[in-house]
């Protein structure tokens, strides 16, 4: 097997149709090679195409949303409407008598070692129990028939809040007297990597340029099963 064969990745099709999107891939990363630089390191300098361009940009790519079975249901979240609160009570009586809807989950429904996950430590709730840390947190998961079956039995739900103070930024976690947001506070671990002298490299350098930066979503997609 070739470099070009480890790792990649082909959406949904048969052995056959894969088989001439490797070959189309192929030819477009070795086109891009320069011998100049030897057998070594053919990927390093240069841009090489994602090995799963090609499927995307001609539309035959698989998505979970593109996907259908039968007898396939349609889920939906409940979410937070809040930036922090306390959650007084979910009550999904409503939403589970509605025909159409085969389950409706909240934390209760989950053992304590299975509820939260995480990728440095598990400390994120699959569905908010006690509090909810931001808006659009899933609270309620809902599984029916039909989209509009979930979506019906989404507006049955009902989640009483206690509003919080939400902290807004990273130098606000930080700060000595911030709510902790997890028992262990608010920091998830603290790594740090240091190659070579960064003081030296900055006394040396020519000019230092320092900012502050900010990232802000310009628009909120609607709530859906995602």
């Amino acid at each position: 097997m070739s470099e070009i064969d480890l790792g990649e990745k082909f959406a949904l099709g048969s052995e056959e149709e894969q088989q001439i999107w490797q070959r189309s891939y192929r030819g477009l990363v070795e086109a891009l090679r320069d011998p100049s630089h030897g057998e070594q390191t053919p990927y390093v300098g240069r841009s090489i195409p994602r090995n799963d361009v090609l499927y995307k940009v001609r539309g035959k790519a698989k998505y979970a949303a593109n996907l259908t079975m039968p007898g396939m249901l349609l889920g939906k979240f409940v979410r937070s409407s809040h930036p922090y609160a306390s959650v007084k009570r979910v009550e999904v009586t409503k939403a589970r008598a509605l025909p159409g809807v085969l389950s409706v989950l909240t934390a209760a429904d989950f053992p304590g070692d299975r509820l939260l996950i995480g990728s440095l430590i598990n400390d994120q709730p699959v569905l908010a129990k006690d509090v909810v840390r931001h808006v659009g947190e899933p609270i309620v998961a809902i599984a029916a028939e039909t989209r509009e079956i979930a979506e019906a039995a989404a507006s049955l739900v009902e989640i009483d809040y206690e509003p919080l103070t939400p902290i807004l930024s990273p130098r606000d976690a930080l700060s000595e007297t911030a709510v902790k947001l997890h028992e262990g506070g608010n920091v998830i671990a603290n790594m740090e990597k240091v190659c070579g002298d960064v003081a030296a490299a900055f006394a040396a350098a020519d000019i230092v340029v320092e900012g502050e930066y900010r990232n802000e979503p310009r628009c909120r997609r609607g709530v859906g099963w995602k």
